[in-house]
């Protein structure tokens, strides 16, 4: 067994990597109510996306 803890991670994630690799055209916005976890969505998009971003 693993000792690695396994985070869960939403659809939203993909959607937002696959948004955030496609050539730069738009602002992405995350947007929605308080304490749902846009910062998390945006650390775990961003860890996957191997260019130079900011947020």
């Amino acid at each position: 067994m693993s000792n690695k803890l396994t985070i869960y991670q939403r659809p939203q994630v993909r959607i937002l990597v696959d948004r955030l690799r496609e050539e730069r055209r738009f602002i992405q916005v995350v947007a929605c109510p308080r304490q749902v976890g846009k910062t998390t969505l945006v650390r775990q998009a961003t860890d996957k996306v191997k260019r130079p971003l900011r947020w």
